[in-house]
């Protein structure tokens, strides 16, 4: 869709409106479209919602027509392996680390506070749920986006606006997000140094007009409007349980040259509910959110997912089983033959082990036996395994993964080298969950050391000593913002292997 005649030039240029934002949203959506299928698609596979197909007319997930004589089996292999893998990439906890960049002892003393806070925020505000829900996104969709923004309801309470809502000493809002939940400039190479982002969100109507003091309660316009949040995946909702949603956009202009000071609004059924107002946060240089990818595509802002590979031999997998469960059912029992001079009864035959089946002898001597169902193809048997080994393969689990020692190898050292190699394609997600909790944490100290004024409390736990209680506020921090997450503290590694070593 082209835009309209009356906005020729950039739609930040001028006033801010809601017609602007919609429009600037359904472009990037369209841009994004394939990476959002695959989130939709990926979803619903793990949700054993597996026989399905898109629907060329509605462009939604369908159930593929059944056929009552034909059996349909489910044989899940990408959830099982979903939550072994992801559950090797959070099994180590979060760390952050923050280095002085002087020796003096005020850096220093900033530099320790800062990291108390950090990990104040892991433990108070469950940064470790917002790293498995990130991961999760960034598995299933390829993309993960995780965003920090100011609540100035938070922390403690001051009063209240003209318009009723709370308002106190603010504190921050971290949220993960998938790639059906943001939007933003078409083309861009690096999402999080672009002028804007929108991030989207798809809420009951009487949440929406809590939220935000309206007068009325907004329309359900989610699933009409031109969105991922519009259509529900199968596996997550039929058409008649689908709730009703509003969607809810709220766009992020940082500074440049066609907004000099930013913006921040939320838009709701064509109308802004809250601002435009100016850019507020510290940072110019870069949005406030950071995403993070399970591979990267070069020259594209999103990225890929493994398991979108692995979907098709699935597939081909619950097929495969499918038609061993028909042969099974159909050639799979064996029946006790004699001779009885006709074939009465013959349709009243049951899948009973053994039954008895008489049949016309011809000429003499007819004598009981047994008739054997046919032997299947060897390669019939096979093929599912086959599959199987092929999706292992794909999604990089194999014997050592799954905790069982490969023959002739007992040492530490070989045991250790193995689970380095086995864990190599999930190493490049869990570096790049690294690097994007560094990036977001040191937005978040930013962030802390510009608005936090009143004197507040972090509390640093060490195993077996009793809790350490730090007052701060933000010029305590003392320019100390450089958060580092040590890849060696988060890396995936074997218990039995590292305690192999120690004992050799």
């Amino acid at each position: 869709m082209a835009r309209s005649d009356h906005d020729k030039g950039h739609w930040l240029e001028g006033t801010l409106t809601p017609a602007k934002v919609k429009e600037a949203y359904e472009e990037s959506v369209r841009s994004l479209r394939a990476a959002c299928w695959e989130y939709e698609q990926n979803l619903a596979m793990i949700q054993s919602q597996q026989w399905l197909q898109r629907h060329r007319i509605t462009n939604t997930l369908v159930e593929i027509p059944r056929d009552g004589a034909r059996t349909r089996i489910v044989a899940d292999r990408l959830l099982p392996a979903s939550r072994h893998l992801l559950s090797r990439l959070l099994s180590r906890p979060l760390v952050f680390e923050v280095p002085p960049n002087d020796s003096d002892d005020a850096t220093v003393r900033g530099a320790y506070t800062a990291q108390s806070v950090l990990m104040d925020c892991v433990r108070e505000k469950n940064w470790e749920d917002l790293r498995e829900q990130s991961a999760w996104a960034t598995w299933l969709g390829g993309t993960g986006v995780m965003a920090l923004d100011w609540d100035s309801s938070s922390g403690r309470a001051l009063g209240t606006t003209e318009t009723g809502r709370p308002y106190g000493t603010g504190d921050l809002c971290a949220t993960a997000l998938t790639v059906q939940e943001v939007a933003w400039e078409p083309g861009t190479k690096d999402a999080e140094r672009g002028t804007w982002w929108i991030r989207a969100q798809a809420l009951p109507p009487k949440e929406v007009q809590a939220t935000y003091k309206m007068k009325t309660c907004p329309p359900a316009d989610a699933s009409a409007s031109l969105t991922p949040l519009g259509r529900k995946a199968y596996a997550s909702a039929t058409a008649e349980t689908a709730p009703n949603l509003t969607l809810v956009l709220t766009v992020y202009i940082r500074p440049n040259q066609f907004k000099p000071e930013g913006a921040v609004a939320t838009l709701v059924a064509d109308q802004f509910v809250d601002g435009p107002k100016p850019w507020s946060f510290p940072f110019k240089d870069r949005l406030n959110m950071v995403v993070v990818r399970e591979t990267k595509v070069p020259g594209q802002a999103h990225g890929y997912t493994t398991m979108s590979t692995a979907v098709p031999l699935q597939c081909a997998y619950n097929a495969s089983m499918s038609n061993l469960v028909e042969h099974m059912k159909l050639t799979g029992n064996a029946r006790f033959m004699y001779p009885e001079g006709a074939l009465d009864g013959v349709d009243e035959l049951t899948d009973l082990p053994g039954e008895a089946f008489g049949y016309a002898a011809i000429g003499q001597g007819g004598k009981p036996e047994w008739l054997t169902p046919p032997q299947m193809p060897q390669w019939v048997i096979e093929q599912p395994a086959m599959i199987a080994n092929q999706m292992d393969d794909i999604l990089g689990l194999h014997d050592i993964s799954r905790g069982v020692a490969p023959k002739n190898i007992e040492s530490g050292m070989g045991l250790s080298i193995l689970v380095e190699q086995d864990t190599t394609p999930l190493g490049a997600m869990t570096r790049e969950l690294a690097r994007g909790f560094e990036r977001l944490g040191t937005m978040a100290l930013r962030i802390y050391e510009a608005k936090v004024k009143d004197t507040r409390q972090a509390r640093v736990q060490v195993p077996g000593q009793i809790p350490e209680i730090i007052q701060w506020t933000g010029k305590a921090l003392s320019g100390q913002t450089q958060a580092v997450v040590p890849i060696d503290q988060v890396m995936p590694n074997s218990r039995a292997a590292t305690y192999a070593m120690a004992k050799e």
